[in-house]
Parts: structure tokens; C-alpha cells; sequence
């Protein structure tokens, strides 16, 4: 959250780490998911389901 909300190209930067850190490991820890949920106010399932659907 805090990328996205400095300004700049922040907001990139910041979803281009996640994406790299999200590939480099085969899981993502619980508590993480968790907590990028909880701060930004977000239902990442409910997301992913929502886009495969629409990928269909």
C-alpha cells in the first residue's frame, strides 16, 4: 500500500517487487496474504476468481 501511495512510479515499482518475490517463491506465507488483505481492504480470492473467470 505504501508504493501505491507516494506518488511517482511508485506504485509500479512497487507491484513489479511483488511480482518478482511472488516468483521466486512457491508460496506466499498465510500471514502475509493476510495482512496485504487487511491493509488494503481486499478479498485477493475473491480477485483471482473474478479474473480467471473473465480470462475464460
Amino acid at each position: 500500500k505504501l508504493s501505491a501511495c507516494i506518488g511517482w512510479d511508485t506504485d509500479t515499482i512497487g507491484a513489479i517487487s511483488a511480482g518478482i518475490c511472488g516468483g521466486m517463491s512457491p508460496t506466499i506465507p498465510g500471514n502475509y496474504i493476510e495482512m496485504i488483505e487487511r491493509v488494503n481492504n481486499i478479498n485477493l480470492t475473491q480477485v483471482s476468481e473474478d479474473l480467471y473467470i473473465h480470462v475464460l
